[in-house]
């Protein structure tokens, strides 16, 4: 149950459907999601651990403001951080994770996925990546990092409508790895990083 309401108020954070920089309340949440306030509290609890929400008076909690600085931030380090792990990861790629990469970016272009399916579906596609690194102290920094980006996305891919161009730089990605073209594929990645990241701060400023 706790999972379900999780992913729904995740679904509702990122689509804009909650009140931002107020207290969310414990009884409301229960009677939207229609469930008792033991799930609610524990959702909110994982989502202030995973950095969507942040405290806001003696116990409460709310939906922080997307803010510029945070998210050149965040940006920038995924930019430095995923380029040296799929860096590490290159040597141990092989067909079978190429292809499995390839299966999630087939199921990110269906018509049907919602917008928390499409920020797990994104990061499932990189994970199927940098997995090969066996670099697992790095991989959770950017396991991490994408966490705390996945509201960002769903602000990126509804006023933006960025989801297209991402979606290209991704199949880009996988072409220059499945061609051997390793050099390319790291500046592919930087680009697709930085190119969403500049995008995202321009938008945060007006």
């Amino acid at each position: 149950m706790s999972k379900e309401v999780l992913a729904r108020i995740k679904a509702d954070i990122k689509a804009q459907n909650l009140p931002v920089g107020e207290p969310l309340k414990q009884a409301e949440l229960a009677k939207r999601y229609q469930v008792s306030r033991i799930p609610i509290r524990d959702s909110l609890q994982q989502l202030l651990a995973q950095g969507w929400l942040v405290p806001h008076g003696k116990c409460g909690v709310m939906i922080p403001y997307l803010l510029k600085n945070e998210a050149e931030d965040l940006y920038k380090m995924r930019s430095a951080l995923e380029v040296m792990l799929l860096e590490y990861a290159i040597p141990n790629l092989n067909n079978a994770i190429l292809g499995q990469a390839m299966d999630i970016l087939e199921r990110l272009d269906a018509k049907n996925v919602t917008l928390l399916e499409r920020g797990e579906l994104n990061w499932a596609f990189h994970k199927s990546l940098y997995d090969a690194a066996a670099r697992p102290t790095l991989f959770k920094v950017v396991e991490q990092l994408h966490s705390q980006v996945d509201r960002y996305i769903g602000f990126q891919c509804v006023p933006l409508a960025y989801d297209d161009t991402s979606q290209s730089d991704h199949y880009l990605l996988l072409k220059l790895l499945q061609e051997k073209n390793y050099q390319a594929a790291l500046s592919c990645l930087k680009q697709h990083i930085e190119k969403a990241g500049l995008e995202l701060i321009q938008q945060l400023r007006e």
